[in-house]
C-alpha cells in the first residue's frame, strides 16, 4: 500500500515539516493542516490553493496543538521528534518516515 492509499479518506490531517504541499495535494481529507519551518516552503504550499487546506509556520519541536488529528503525518523525522510529536500531539494514527504508528496496535511498512 502506497501513502495516498494508506490515508485515503483522511478525515482531519495534520502535516509536519510539510513542505511545500506536495503532499496534500495528493491525498483526501476533510481538512488539512500543514506546518513547516521555512517560509519560503508556506507561501509556496499557499500558492496552491487546495480546497480546505491551511498551512501555517511554525517549528515543530516547539510547538504543540491541543487538536485530535485522524491522521498525523512526518515524512522527514528522526527517533527525537517521533518521540516529541508521539508525546505532545494527539492522533488516530501517526505516519513517521515509511512506518504506520497506530497507538497500542500496530506498526507497519509503507511501499515505496
Amino acid at each position: 500500500m502506497n501513502l495516498p492509499e494508506l490515508i485515503g479518506q483522511g478525515g482531519k490531517v495534520v502535516e509536519l515539516n510539510c513542505g511545500n504541499g506536495w503532499l496534500a495535494a495528493l491525498i483526501d481529507y476533510q481538512s488539512y493542516t500543514g506546518y513547516d519551518s521555512s517560509l519560503e516552503n508556506i507561501l509556496a504550499a499557499k500558492a496552491r490553493q487546495l480546497p480546505e487546506a491551511e498551512f501555517s509556520l511554525a517549528d515543530v519541536m516547539r510547538f504543540q496543538s491541543d487538536e485530535n488529528y485522524d491522521t498525523l503525518i512526518a515524512l522527514v523525522v528522526d527517533e527525537n521528534i517521533k518521540l516529541h510529536i508521539m508525546r505532545f500531539w494527539s492522533a488516530t494514527r501517526f505516519i513517521f518516515n515509511n512506518h504506520v504508528h497506530i497507538p497500542g496496535e500496530v506498526r507497519y511498512d509503507i511501499k515505496p
